[in-house]
C-alpha cells in the first residue's frame, strides 16, 4: 500500500519500482528501481526511504 508523508505519497510496486508521487496534484517527483519485487509498505524516514524485498532492504537516501 501507498504511504503518506509530507505531501508525498510513496508507492512500492511487484516490479520492483518506488514512486514518490506529489499527493496534491500526481506529479511523479522520482523512482528508483531496486531490481525485484518489493513486498509491503515503504518505510519513510527523515532522510531516507527504506523498501523491502524477499531478501534484502533497500534504503534510498537523500530523497
Amino acid at each position: 500500500p501507498p504511504v503518506y508523508a509530507d505531501g508525498v505519497l510513496y508507492i512500492g510496486t511487484r516490479s520492483g519500482i518506488v514512486y514518490a508521487v506529489d499527493a496534491t496534484d500526481g506529479t511523479e517527483l522520482w523512482r528508483f528501481d531496486v531490481g525485484a519485487t518489493i513486498v509491503g509498505a515503504p518505510a519513510v524516514l527523515t532522510n531516507a526511504v527504506l523498501v523491502t524485498t524477499d531478501n534484502t532492504v533497500t534504503a534510498i537516501a537523500g530523497q
